[in-house]
């Protein structure tokens, strides 16, 4: 069994325990429950047919000057009987003990032996009495005290007596009596049998309800009327003529005599018997409720339910919890009102039970499923880390040989090549940077997915970073014969607070996207502050374009135009979510054929100048170029001094960490570039240490970069808090490790010969770009059908773009297919049609430009 239906069962279980401790049979619950249906089931009309003659203190005070002091002679009793007998009473009861030898009591037996309506006598338990069980029906007394002893009568008897709750209140009337020396009906029940009307009865007992209100109680009439009407011999006095027809009971209230405590409160003694006697007669008593187990079982069914299905619904549980309560209650008041005793204690204490059962397992599953997601997220974390792990492990074993190819391809491109190995130069150069573009953007990525991406704003020179990735950019479009130039008309702040690294990032992806998809033309970068001291740029091309239904797309991981163009599709996915870091969005406007323009625009926060100290040192002109160089890998030690040997610098080589720091010791030098990764002393280290020294010294601070295949966003925290001036990573081109060595010595390059006259740029053809969009369209036509299947608007604006592609490209079979499938979307026929329309477009491209 799942365990936690075992904790189910075992709460369930103790709840129900715990509801059975408090419901124990005469318990406090199931009185509460009998008082509440007592009172509904209370009369509200004195019954019919019985009648009470009271003695109480007014009828003694009466009677004083007559019969004397109290307890009256027996013969009294006697005239009495029979004038009620001549009054035409059916049944005659005296609940009075008459117990020690009277005067009077030969007379009175002689009265009860004459004809005439039944009297009866009444008789009282002494002692502890035991309640009925299950091999007896009649309570056991030590001993009954009846009445008349030693006459030779034996008169009709009813038992006074009845044992009270634990309370002290009457709810049941015990029918039968017994001591050892016999068995006795109790009162109420004699005067049933010695009447004329029979009913079926209770077994052992009946639970009486007894009225609230005076005006419900039995008629009730003084003693005194009686007696004064009996003496005198006033048979049609009204106390006597108030008896015909009735069952009479006298009784003595007086001296607050025989009071019995219940609870609609405290009664007299005769009218709560007169009471008992006419709810036996007139079959009102409460009897237990029919279906009371399935009431139970029902108040259970939802529990079990939730326990068989497993399903936990607090709110729904408490709503039945309550609706059934509420139910049982009106219930119980309803049982009451027809005199049906019901205890709806059991089936409350299931709702309760299971109730707490359900909330039980509610927290216990909240809680499993808690720790479940905890253990989850810590297998996804530790997995993250793993694959971060990896990734960063791989970055590093694939950019330090990658670094080395690039590097010494670069150097390779001043050599003097044919076309063939231009050509094939150009190609291993591309494939280098796109590995590069790859390794880079996978981290990014990855770093976005679990919610590490983080900005780092430090002070920079706006301008100079604007056009710094306009310079970085050149070499790609001269390739093309594109221009590439920096547009800001406005003011600039010179000094920023931003993400240098990730501002360059962005802009170099649309710069590079811009190149890549431009034949002719042009590829620039604009930028203006606004009044609201927003930061807007903007890269425009003259390029192919995007067709109106994939611009929404092109922000979407993995998206692309042809396979053939290049790329992972990253690129705008990641920028993304970098302006939106920054605290901006992203848009583009592109129309097929004429270009498009990516923008965005960033707060953007003046800053103050850095500190001088900080400041990058200035060579002396007088002198070459001295720069410390610690470097394990030889190639890239070589390659280092073939990217700087245009500035004539010197380099000093150290190939481990110690050997660096006693260098930087012992020689003044004007740049110092620390590998991370170096045996002995790792490049965090050697840079805290020569920093130390300069401190330790009062020497100047040496400008220092770090060079690394680590390339993760907290390598270059790491290097910046080891004390470098500025992170690296590996592959690094030649003309941005020749920008950062000129940044940090201001030592320059050297004088280029006079600029020849650029050449023109050949015009832009509009029929060839729309060409070359076509192309791109027309590759991704069947994706993209695919993937607008469950976007009706996503898939009408492929087939706009689909006509105006063809449209544009003045082709009549893929127009005359276009057309059809878009009056008809769901025609398989017309799809296949325009299927074979796309393809034969795509082939007379194909044939065009091959010519």
């Amino acid at each position: 069994m799942n365990p936690s239906r075992r904790g189910l069962w075992a709460a369930l279980a103790a709840a129900l325990l715990a509801a059975w401790a408090l419901h124990l049979p005469g318990g406090p619950l199931e009185r509460f429950w009998l008082d509440w249906q007592l009172r509904w089931a209370a009369p509200q009309q004195p019954p019919e047919g019985v009648l009470v003659y009271d003695i109480d203190d007014a009828s003694l005070a009466r009677l004083a000057p007559r019969l004397g002091t109290w307890p009256f002679r027996r013969d009294v009793y006697a005239l009495l009987i029979d004038s009620l007998r001549r009054a035409g009473a059916e049944v005659i009861a005296l609940d009075l003990l008459f117990l020690d030898p009277d005067s009077g009591d030969s007379l009175l037996a002689q009265e009860l032996d004459a004809s005439g309506a039944p009297v009866l006598l009444a008789a009282a338990g002494v002692g502890q009495p035991e309640l009925p069980d299950s091999s007896r029906a009649s309570v056991r007394w030590n001993q009954l005290l009846l009445p008349l002893a030693g006459q030779s009568v034996r008169p009709r008897l009813g038992v006074v007596s009845s044992p009270l709750d634990r309370d002290g209140r009457l709810r049941t009337l015990w029918l039968y009596h017994e001591s050892g020396q016999g068995h006795w009906p109790s009162l109420p029940l004699a005067l049933l049998e010695a009447g004329p009307q029979k009913r079926p009865l209770p077994a052992v007992g009946a639970v009486i309800a007894f009225p609230r209100s005076p005006a419900a109680e039995v008629r009730t009439l003084p003693f005194a009327d009686l007696a004064l009407a009996a003496l005198e011999g006033q048979d049609d006095a009204p106390a006597l003529r108030a008896a015909k027809g009735q069952v009479v009971l006298i009784a003595s209230s007086a001296l607050l005599a025989d009071r019995v405590m219940t609870p609609a409160g405290q009664l007299r003694g005769g009218s709560v018997l007169a009471q008992a006697y006419a709810s036996l007669r007139d079959g009102r008593w409460l009897q237990p409720l029919p279906g009371a187990p399935l009431i139970l079982l029902g108040a259970l069914l939802p529990w079990l339910w939730a326990l068989l299905l497993g399903r936990t619904q607090p709110r729904l549980a408490t709503a039945l919890a309550l609706g059934g309560a509420l139910l049982l209650v009106a219930l119980t008041a309803l049982a009451g009102h027809h005199l049906h005793w019901f205890d709806p204690s059991p089936a409350l204490g299931a709702l309760a039970a299971g109730l707490v059962a359900h909330l039980m397992l509610h927290q216990h599953r909240t809680q499993a499923a808690a720790r479940q997601a905890a253990h989850e997220r810590a297998v996804a974390a530790e997995a993250n880390a793993a694959k971060s792990r990896f990734l960063a492990h791989v970055s590093h074993e694939i950019r330090t040989p990658l670094h080395a190819l690039l590097g010494l391809s670069e150097l390779l491109e001043q050599a003097p090549l044919d076309a063939a190995q231009r050509r094939n130069l150009d190609l291993m150069q591309a494939s280098g940077r796109h590995l590069a573009t790859l390794i880079n953007e996978l981290l990014d990525l990855s770093a976005i997915e679990l919610g590490q991406m983080q900005l780092h704003p430090a002070p920079c020179r706006l301008r100079e970073l604007l056009q710094e990735c306009v310079d970085l950019m050149q070499p790609l479009a001269e390739a093309k014969q594109l221009r590439c130039t920096l547009i800001a008309p406005g003011e600039l702040p010179e000094w920023v607070l931003l993400d240098r690294q990730r501002l360059a990032q962005m802009l170099l992806n649309l710069l590079g996207n811009a190149i890549k998809f431009t034949q002719q033309g042009l590829v620039d970068l604009h930028a203006r502050c606004d009044t609201e001291g927003r930061l807007s740029l903007a890269v425009a091309d003259t390029g192919i374009g995007i067709a109106p239904s994939q611009q929404s797309r092109v922000f979407e991981p993995f998206v692309q135009g042809e396979d053939r163009i290049g790329g992972t599709g990253l690129g705008l996915a990641i920028s993304r979510e970098l302006v939106r870091l920054m605290g901006g969005e992203i848009s583009v406007h592109s129309v097929p054929g004429a270009g498009s323009r990516f923008a965005f625009n960033i707060p953007l926060q003046r800053a103050e100048a850095p500190d001088p100290a900080h400041a990058p040192a200035q060579a002396g002109a007088d002198r070459p170029l001295r720069v410390l160089l610690a470097e394990d890998n030889e190639v890239n030690a070589e390659l280092f001094r073939a990217q700087l040997a245009v500035l004539g610098a010197q380099i000093d080589h150290a190939d481990n960490g110690l050997l660096a720091l006693a260098m930087a010791e012992r020689a003044d030098y004007d740049l110092i570039v620390l590998d991370i990764d170096m045996p002995g002393l790792d490049g965090h280290a050697c840079a805290q240490a020569i920093r130390t020294q300069e401190q330790e010294r009062g020497r100047p601070r040496t400008p220092m970069l770090s060079l690394s295949a680590h390339a993760q966003a907290e390598d270059a925290r790491a290097s910046l808090a080891a004390g470098c001036d500025e992170h690296l990573d590996k592959p690094i081109t030649r003309a941005r490790l020749l920008q950062a060595v000129v940044r940090w010595t201001g030592h320059g390059l050297p004088a280029s010969p006079p600029a020849q006259p650029a050449p023109a740029l050949p015009r832009a053809d509009g029929q060839q770009r729309q060409r070359a969009h076509a192309r791109v369209f027309l590759s991704r036509w069947a994706a993209a059908w695919r993937e607008s299947a469950a976007r009706p608007d996503a898939r009408q604006a492929l087939l706009n773009d689909l006509v105006a592609c063809a449209r544009g490209l003045e082709d009549a079979e893929l127009l005359r297919a276009a057309e059809a499938l878009a009056q008809q979307p769901e025609d398989v026929a017309r799809l296949q049609a325009a299927d074979q329309a796309v393809a034969g477009a795509q082939w007379r491209l194909r044939e065009a430009r091959r010519n």
